[in-house]
């Protein structure tokens, strides 16, 4: 009986072995197939899987350079066309070039930003504490445009199509024009938007502190569907597609 049991456990380890070997394997796929392109955003792409397709030994990473700042950073940087990008706790949105370590530009706003910026076409999204979403041109740091919300920002957007979408920490998910800022849909929930947004087939997928995991539909920021936690969400959903 004893052994039986035994025989019995080590197959359900391996069944679960090969079930994550799976899932695994999709997650890499979908990476590769929809995403593989550069998305200069927060985890590498709309699905925020933080996977990319270049290889790194890391036996020969080291201190190449370094960029000195005053103020604590807490905003992970993204770069393009050999730029990165990153906000500051001295409430500064950073520009500086990745060969030489100079900085190219900065822009001001009034509190911390903590926020991932999202870097698409020429211009740089980013929320900041100060309560605004901004869009910076990327070549030179010169305002286009800001969004008010009511409360700090700390979700990093996302970008689809002609939309950013982020949260703010005054319980609203926000859906914009990435051209002009124009409001185009709001979801209001009851606590701290902090998680950022990820994106599926016309689905906005986004967690609250209201302890819910909320569907939304892209175009109308209608809820599709909701599963409620036990306790509040801050973490980022990442995205995968099971292919047999």
């Amino acid at each position: 009986m004893q052994n039986q049991l035994q025989v019995q456990n080590l197959k359900n380890e391996i069944k679960q072995l090969e079930n994550l070997f799976e899932i695994s394997k999709s997650i890499l796929s979908l990476s590769k197939g929809e995403f593989g392109r550069d998305s200069y955003t927060f985890r590498n792409n709309n699905y925020r899987t933080g996977y990319i397709t270049e290889y790194l030994d890391y036996n020969k990473l080291s201190v190449k350079k370094t960029f000195h700042y005053l103020s604590i950073i807490r905003s992970s940087p993204v770069v393009k066309n050999n730029v990165v990008y990153f906000g500051s706790n001295s409430s500064y949105i950073h520009a500086v070039d990745c060969d030489t370590l100079e900085e190219i530009w900065r822009y001001k706003t009034y509190k911390e930003v903590m926020s991932i910026p999202a870097v698409d076409d020429d211009f740089v999204y980013v929320g900041s504490f100060d309560t605004f979403f901004y869009c910076i041109y990327a070549i030179n740091g010169i305002l286009k445009w800001k969004f008010k919300t009511d409360d700090w920002i700390y979700s990093s957007p996302l970008i689809v199509n002609d939309k950013v979408i982020f949260g703010s920490m005054d319980g609203t998910i926000y859906a914009l024009n990435k051209y002009s800022g124009k409001l185009l849909w709001k979801v209001n929930t009851e606590n701290w938007i902090i998680s950022s947004p990820a994106y599926f087939e016309g689905t906005i997928i986004i967690g609250t502190r209201d302890k819910r995991i909320l569907a939304i539909d892209i175009n109308t920021g209608n809820i599709k569907w909701e599963i409620y936690t036990l306790a509040p969400i801050h973490a980022t959903p990442s995205i995968y597609k099971y292919y047999i």
